[in-house]
């Protein structure tokens, strides 16, 4: 049960990382506008969407490491709610 989850986990991971790296592609090709804006906002819900998703699949198989970088990764998540 908690290989599979750690699966589905590992595969939506991977498709937001697709569409944040999509996001980048599309925003490197523009210089300013709407546009522009618009892909910068998807591309800081994406990147906040996957260290989410990346924190909760830490939690499936814990580990030593699991404090620390279950903490930084909500460090990041913080700075990229400031901003």
């Amino acid at each position: 049960m908690k290989f599979l989850k750690l699966v589905s986990l590992l595969f939506l991971i991977t498709k937001d990382s697709i569409e944040f790296r999509n996001i980048c592609s599309h925003m490197a090709l523009q210089r300013e506008g709407q546009q522009f804006e618009r892909d910068l906002q998807e591309g800081h819900q994406c990147l906040k969407t996957n260290i989410e998703k990346l924190i909760c699949s830490l939690a499936v198989f814990p580990s030593d490491s699991y404090i620390l970088v279950r903490s930084a990764l909500r460090q990041i998540l913080q700075n990229l709610l400031a901003v």
